[in-house]
């Protein structure tokens, strides 16, 4: 019996490296994947991946689209590269070629445009010309948003005024399409700057009567593609600089990368969990938790590491260009410091893209070691799981409840991130604070609780008690003021997602006992596909994009509303269906 616990331990070993590594790089790129080598990936790419593309110009409307299709693929992926490994039997192979695969699509997005514009505000004066008023704030960059008034005794310097405004156009008027501004006059006291259209004739710039009736006296922005500032010394730089809207050619890139990168990267998540369920055997499943805990530890590495690092690199950088712009450390701002924008220019994500692609590099060497011997020959089919799937009510009520998990997971992975870096402006450190708090209750969760839990319970209670938890957490996102109050969220956040799961896998492993037909037909893997394909692929499609259209129209606040409506729902409807089903008997 010592022997054959030593022979599972050493067959897990390279399993758990995969998940450690994969689950730390991926928290810079999406947050929510199951892997253990995977969880390093996980917490230092797909944590900040709409943040990421944020920085490149994709709205919210187009995040969602790339969502929708995203997860869409890797749906099918799941269910592709599960039906290959079952016939196969060269789980490791199959691991390798994933993440080779992964990791040179994370190289890609260093490839994406980015563009830049200059926002002004303003307004026309009788005259037709458009006067720009600035407010003086201090530096703050650890927020991305500058807030902070400075001492009064350095007020007297005065700011880097643009001396041409190129290709501009305001936000509100499109019939004032003059391309070129050109500064006429400035007033320190005032914090403003008269700009007309030419240079040379100032009187060719009023602007007729019928639009100065209309447009004059009223506050509107002035959006520049370009600008033009004399190199002046002592002067205090204006922060005026934003990220324009990608054009359709980088949404389109945009989009293809992220698919093939979901495509690449989603099918490991379930290969190393059936995996550890193979060598573990159906005696020992309820020790499933204590491997998955690897890539919980990885995911918290990952995520807290990238954090730090970001807010790190992303400080110095801007402290370097602001020293060289404004050697005064005064800053001028054009717009307000509560702009719902989603689209920052301060953040520097490329050290997360550097941490995820090493941790790929590492799982690409233990992926090698994942395979294990087959005892017997298993023949596997994925049309008998895809059968028992629609016939059994277990399988049914499992299906369902991944699905609607799946939209509200799509929220957490898809936009807290993005919400709470660009909306709420929280320190990127924080963020890496959050995870931890979630993990470091999650590790025990998974060790400890959540099999025996499962296993003394049953998996329906066990899947009400998750939805109880993540009502907790939007509870606190939604009602608390100060940020702080999130890490009680995230302890309920680090309860909920190891017994969702391991109800889900549990269930789907009964389901897999009772309609085994033979003793050499095993359908786990396929069973295990579908659920993971309906509650990251089709769920996740359908919820990002939902999720980025609510983000489009309504206030990122009124989203952890309706967050904590729906699970409180869940809560109730979960054990509803299976009660139905049961009466059914359908």
């Amino acid at each position: 019996m010592r022997n054959l616990c030593k022979e599972i331990n050493k067959q897990l070993i390279a399993v758990k490296m995969n998940y450690f590594f994969q689950f730390c790089g991926k928290s810079a790129i999406c947050f929510l994947k199951i892997t253990k080598r995977n969880k390093l990936v996980i917490s230092a790419l797909f944590v900040y991946m709409n943040p990421i593309l944020a920085t490149h110009g994709l709205t919210s409307y187009q995040l969602g689209i790339t969502a929708l299709f995203a997860n869409a693929c890797s749906s099918i992926s799941r269910i592709v590269f599960g039906m290959i490994v079952d016939h196969t039997q060269h789980r490791n192979y199959v691991l390798m070629a994933l993440s080779s695969a992964t990791m040179g699509l994370v190289l890609m997005i260093f490839t994406l445009p980015k563009y830049k514009e200059y926002i002004f505000n303003g307004d026309i004066n009788e005259n037709g010309e458009f006067s720009m008023y600035l407010r003086l704030v201090s530096e703050n960059i650890s927020q991305s948003v500058y807030v902070t008034p400075p001492p009064t005794d350095q007020s007297d310097v005065s700011p880097c005024w643009p001396t041409t405004l190129k290709e501009c156009k305001f936000n509100r008027y499109s019939n004032l399409t003059n391309d070129y501004y050109y500064l006429k006059t400035s007033s320190q006291n005032k914090l403003s700057a008269v700009y007309i259209t030419n240079q040379y004739y100032p009187s060719d710039h009023v602007l007729p009567a019928d639009q100065r009736a209309i447009q004059t006296n009223q506050t509107i922005q002035l959006i520049c593609q370009d600008i033009e500032t004399l190199n002046q010394s002592g002067c205090a730089h204006i922060v005026c600089e934003h990220t324009r809207e990608a054009q359709w050619t980088t949404v389109v890139f945009a989009l293809i990368l992220r698919c093939l990168m979901n495509s690449m990267h989603a099918p490991i998540s379930n290969l190393l969990d059936s995996a550890t369920y193979s060598i573990l055997g159906t005696s020992k499943a309820q020790y499933y938790g204590k491997s998955r805990a690897f890539g919980s530890f990885g995911f918290m590495i990952g995520s807290l590491l990238t954090g730090f690092v970001v807010h790190h690199y992303t400080t110095s950088s801007n402290h370097y260009h602001m020293n060289k712009m404004s050697p005064t450390k005064l800053l001028y701002s054009t717009t307000a410091s509560n702009s719902g924008d989603i689209r920052p220019v301060n953040p520097n994500y490329t050290p997360a893209l550097i941490i995820a692609t090493v941790c790929q590099v590492i799982g690409v060497i233990a992926s090698a070691f994942c395979n294990y011997s087959y005892t017997k020959p298993v023949e596997k089919h994925f049309t008998s799981a895809l059968t028992t799937a629609i016939r059994s009510p277990r399988m049914i009520q499992c299906l369902m409840v991944a699905f609607m998990s799946g939209l509200i997971i799509s929220f957490i992975g898809e936009y807290n991130y993005l919400i709470l870096t660009t909306i709420y402006h929280v320190p990127h450190y924080f963020l890496g604070l959050l995870t931890t708090t979630s993990i470091v209750v999650e590790i025990p969760t998974l060790l400890f609780i959540s099999g025996p839990l499962v296993k003394r319970f049953g998996c329906i209670p066990c899947q009400i008690i998750s939805q109880i938890m993540l009502t907790i957490r939007f509870l606190c996102y939604a009602f608390s003021s100060n940020y702080w109050y999130f890490l009680i969220g995230e302890i309920a956040y680090g309860i909920y997602f190891p017994v969702l799961m391991n109800a889900l896998l549990s269930q789907t492993e009964q389901v897999s006992l009772e309609t085994k037909i033979n003793k050499n037909h095993d359908i786990l893997t396929s069973l295990q596909a579908i659920l993971t394909s309906t509650m990251y692929g089709i769920s996740n499609s359908l919820g990002g994009l939902l999720w980025g259209l609510l983000l489009q129209y309504f206030e990122a606040t009124s989203l952890f509303y309706i967050a904590f409506i729906y699970t409180s729902i869940c809560a109730l409807f979960f054990p509803l269906v299976a009660y139905c089903l049961k009466i059914l008997k359908c």
